[in-house]
């Protein structure tokens, strides 16, 4: 009986409760706010599902002066050269790079265009190109102060310091108002000298161009392996006269000039059968008005010749035959000169 009447009690009061629902939820945002001026609460009319996670991002616009990004097709220069340059004007992250099309795109102000224009307009202009007349003669070493050479002009010009090997290589530049190429024409109508070889080449400003007068020759190498057959395999080596020159062009007319010649050639074989070579090299550099011939010398070969004189049957009779024959040797000196004739292709 008595739980029955706790149950009546109970349902009484929900019901009390359920009908007061409606003012109670009207009087309690104003009594909260008489009891806590301070603080207003406020509370949501609704919560979503998945209010727990925080909004998304929204997208970072590029500033208003931002047009349309710049393109690029660089013409002479290559995009690893130009941008280090570029960077001085935009930001790296807004340069983007095509090597294969050569080709820039850079997003930037109307302003930054038009100093990448203007920069661009200054460097990417068309390199000038520098012709090198050779020639590698083989002169007697009696008639070679008669070439007028002055090798000690190279002490004269602003050049980095000359590094020989043995002292091989000696360098100068055609005395002032010498004709150079017509000593060069008389030694050789004389038979005084050889005319080797005279190939010409061009390059670049800035670009090294390669000569080599020579031959290739075979070298075996053998690479060992865990068997007990070892695998040989073959490659070339250079000998001769070869030669490297980087031309860097001055706005006076000049020609700053870096020479690089090696002379090698075979002496004797190895018991492999493989040949010994010996190099000569010299590494300079020069700075000369385009059309001076540049003289590299220093190169001496040695050659013994022996003549002998007898008369006619006395000189080979016995014991006495070595009064009727003379004997003479004949030393000849040659030096190997090589001509270099930078000028400036307009």
């Amino acid at each position: 009986m008595a739980r029955y009447r706790r149950c009546c009690a109970f349902s009484l009061v929900l019901a009390l409760l359920l009908f007061l629902l409606p003012w109670l939820a009207q009087a309690l945002p104003a009594g909260m706010e008489e009891a806590f001026p301070d603080s207003p609460l406020e509370l949501p009319s609704a919560v979503s599902s998945d209010s727990e996670y925080p909004a998304p991002a929204e997208p970072v616009s590029p500033p208003a002066d931002y047009g349309r990004p710049l393109v690029v097709q660089l013409n002479y220069l290559k995009v690893e050269q130009a941008r280090p340059l570029i960077s001085a004007l935009v930001p790296e992250e807004q340069i983007k790079t095509d090597p294969v099309r050569n080709t820039m795109v850079i997003m930037g102000s109307p302003e930054v265009y038009d100093q990448v224009n203007y920069l661009l307009a200054q460097i990417d202009t068309p390199p000038q190109q520098v012709m090198f007349e050779v020639q590698v003669l083989e002169i007697n070493r009696d008639d070679l102060s008669n070439l007028g050479v002055d090798w000690g002009a190279s002490f004269k010009l602003p050049a980095a310091p000359i590094i020989y090997e043995d002292l091989q290589f000696r360098i100068g530049t055609g005395k002032y108002g010498v004709n150079l190429q017509g000593v060069v024409n008389h030694l050789l109508e004389n038979k005084k000298g050889r005319l080797l070889a005279s190939p010409r080449i061009a390059t670049l400003d800035g670009v090294t161009a390669k000569i080599l007068i020579g031959d290739k020759l075979a070298v075996e190498s053998q690479q060992p392996t865990t068997s007990s057959i070892p695998i040989i395999s073959v490659i070339y080596v250079d000998v001769g006269i070869k030669l490297e020159v980087t031309p860097t062009v001055n706005k006076d007319g000049f020609i700053t000039t870096r020479i690089q010649p090696e002379v090698s050639n075979k002496t004797d074989t190895t018991k492999n059968g493989n040949p010994n070579i010996r190099t000569r090299q010299a590494d300079a550099t020069l700075r000369v008005k385009s059309g001076v011939t540049i003289v590299l010398g220093g190169l001496i070969q040695r050659q013994e010749t022996s003549d002998t004189f007898k008369v006619p049957i006395l000189g080979q009779l016995p014991l006495v035959g070595g009064l009727f024959h003379s004997s003479s040797k004949q030393v000849t000196e040659t030096e190997l000169v090589i001509m270099l004739t930078p000028k400036i292709i307009d």
